[in-house]
């Protein structure tokens, strides 16, 4: 239905022109806009009611007391404003008696309400108001509740009394007040029902027939969850009040003459209205209105997340259309839609032709998903918010951005947005959150952006933070002061910060530091002291008290780490190798894991980094068991490389020197292939 909306108003835009023309309802309204009430209907059984949702330009008074609806003979129809001021939209019902053109006046700063307002008998509204103290155990209670409890928080309207999350305020806590007429089929005994997590209650006709007070889990049962009632066949009016501290989903359901269940009450119940399309704004003198509209399109309230995607269309035709959205971002097309990544109220700006129509837009989560699949959805978000610029956004928007390019790996932009969001403050909320700071050091390091990666090491340290996560940082920039920058005597200052800082610390990331300075002496020449450290680090029963802060794998490694490096994980083969020296430390004096290292960087195309770890593997034993293959690999990264002559230079090594490895026949055919 929404979809259908814009392309009518896209198409209508053009011809409603020609109604300008016609005699203009009173002179004290500066501004008009065409109503088209067609075949677009809400709901069941259809009643002479149409509503419209129409952006004011910010031109109405408060409460929207100057709206007068005019039929296509000039005279004023009854109307009433269901909702107005929670943003630069208002909602009015009118009599529709037939299809056709109307016309909605606004703009006149002295009008009073209409002294007849229409009372609806159409439609559900949802009004939401702010949750005050106390739990009501009484429709009278909940009443008095509601009145000590004056801010509403925005009103709408809503397809069935049923609501899944606050569209306007705490998903935690708040007051639901919905209010239909409902058309019941046939005459007889009616079953009501509510489904919630706190207090609710459901009153037909004046009539209490659920009643379900205080707070207390779905789950209970309690006899006040379902009532009786006789009624005729026909319109009733229908209050359901849903007061909640924990969780904002209730459901109305019903059980009709006959069933043997209940069921929800279903749209097709709820008394249907015709749903009016808005024409462009119309002054008096002729004079050109920039205008535009919006609505929400699509959002993941049904997934706890905060976003909304908002399509916006310019009514105004003009050459150059320029949208500024009020958080930094903007767009030159007609009808773009705009993702909001946060919840609030934005001052959104569409220049046209040089004019600028300004109106606040209110972007939170309304209805969810439209059965649209979650990754499908994931990646139309990414790909609208990538490149928003991050100075506008908050910490938590900029968060949020990147987690949502990060699920769409789109890991570039999420990169981005992950370092915006921390350089300005944010801090994670629990542990799930601070595993992003790993991942954005992960990515970083595995980028070969290893400034940045120990950024995120600094950033830690940084933070509040315990002792483990203070020693596990700094492991972190070990890793990357040797592994990768093979600053051997910065790595191991660092490790002796964690012994000195953390060596009562219940954590192994202790352990690991002294792991770490047990290579680093055999890479300084300290041959001696090597095999004293990692030795101690295998057996001495200080050590071997571990807390369980390293993931480690058991069995085979090397045969894991072989199954894993051929199906492309690699992940997991690091894992293997990882875990294999935190178990078997001495393991580090034959070059072994190292080798393996280089093994699985040449698998990823990262050639100088496999270098580097076969250099440390014949520097922790020149002559191994595996010697060839290290020599062999070597030739391939430096072929890779483009570094032909020491590529051969190494496979004629292999041939030469290792003439019984199975390997020299392979070195020998791409000795041949090079010359």
């Amino acid at each position: 239905m929404r979809f259908a909306r814009f392309i009518f108003l896209a198409a209508g835009v053009v011809t409603l022109n020609s109604f300008t023309a016609e005699p203009w309802f009173n002179d004290a309204w500066p501004l008009r806009r065409t109503l088209i009430v067609s075949d677009v209907v809400q709901g069941g059984r259809l009643r002479p009611i149409a509503y419209a949702t129409v952006p004011t330009l910010g031109k109405c008074n408060s409460g929207a007391t100057d709206f007068r609806v005019v039929n296509d003979a000039g005279k004023e129809v009854k109307s009433v404003v269901i909702s107005s001021g929670f943003d630069d939209h208002a909602i009015v019902a009118f009599d529709a008696p037939k299809k056709g053109l109307y016309k909605l006046y606004f703009g006149n700063a002295n009008a009073k309400a209409p002294p007849f307002p229409l009372e609806p008998d159409a439609g559900v509204v949802l009004e939401v108001r702010e949750l005050g103290e106390g739990a009501p155990n009484s429709w009278d209670e909940v009443q008095a509740m509601i009145q000590k409890s004056p801010m509403v928080l925005g009103r709408a309207l809503w397809p069935q009394l049923e609501v899944n999350f606050n569209p306007f305020g705490s998903w935690e806590k708040g007051i639901y007040v919905q209010t239909a007429t409902v058309d019941f089929p046939v005459d007889g005994t009616y079953g009501f029902q509510s489904n919630a997590y706190a207090a609710s209650f459901l009153r037909v006709d004046g009539k209490l027939v659920v009643d379900w007070p205080g707070w207390h889990n779905a789950k209970t049962r309690k006899p006040a969850n379902q009532r009786q009632l006789e009624l005729k066949a026909g319109p009733h009016r229908v209050e359901y009040v849903n007061v909640f501290n924990a969780h904002g989903a209730c459901l109305a359901g019903w059980q009709k003459p006959g069933d043997r269940g209940f069921t929800p009450i279903p749209v097709a119940a709820m008394a249907g209205y015709s749903v009016a399309q808005i024409g462009p704004v119309e002054a008096k003198n002729g004079a050109l209105v920039p205008d535009f509209n919006w609505q929400i399109a699509d959002d993941f309230g049904l997934e706890g997340r905060m976003m909304t995607s908002v399509q916006f269309i310019a009514l105004t035709k003009g050459k150059v259309v320029k949208w500024d959205f009020g958080d930094g971002s903007v767009s030159f097309q007609e009808a773009p839609i705009h993702v909001y990544i946060e919840p609030g109220s934005y001052t959104v700006k569409c220049s046209i032709d040089g004019q600028d129509a300004v109106q606040n837009v209110a972007a939170r989560p309304l209805h969810g998903h439209k059965g649209k699949q979650y990754e499908k959805r994931i990646a139309e978000y990414a790909a609208i918010i990538h490149d928003y610029p991050t100075d506008g956004l908050s910490p938590a928007a900029c968060f949020e951005l990147a987690l949502i390019c990060h699920e769409a790996t789109r890991l570039d932009d999420s990169k981005k947005a992950f370092r915006a969001a921390f350089e300005k403050g944010y801090v994670p909320k629990n542990a799930e959150e601070f595993q992003w700071l790993r991942e954005l050091y992960e990515m970083y390091r595995d980028g070969g952006q290893f400034d940045d990666a120990i950024w995120v090491c600094e950033y830690i340290l940084k933070m509040p933070h315990s002792d483990d996560v203070a020693a596990m940082a700094l492991n972190m920039k070990a890793e990357i002061q040797y592994d990768f920058m093979n600053q051997v005597d910065a790595a191991l200052e660092t490790c002796k910060s964690v012994l000195l800082k953390f060596s009562t610390a219940p954590t192994d990331h202790v352990r690991m530091a002294y792991i770490r300075m047990g290579e680093y002496a055999m890479v300084r020449g300290d041959r001696p002291l090597a095999i004293k450290t990692l030795d101690e680090a295998q057996k001495a029963d200080k050590w071997r008290k571990w807390t369980g802060d390293i993931d480690v794998t058991e069995g085979a490694h090397e045969l894991n780490y072989t199954q894993y490096l051929r199906a492309g994980e690699y992940e997991g083969a690091m894992r293997e190798i990882v875990s294999w020296e935190w178990k078997t430390p001495t393991v580090k004096l034959t070059g072994q894991t190292r080798f393996l290292r280089g093994r699985l960087y040449l698998s990823k195309r990262m050639f100088k980094q496999s270098l580097l770890e076969f250099d440390r593997a014949l520097l922790a034993d020149s002559k191994s068991a595996f010697a060839d293959e290290i020599y062999f690999y070597r030739a391939i990264a430096y072929e890779n490389l483009k570094e032909l002559p020491k590529a051969k230079e190494l496979f004629a090594k292999v041939i030469k020197d290792f003439p019984e490895s199975n390997l020299a026949g392979k070195a020998k055919e791409k000795l041949e292939r090079l010359k």
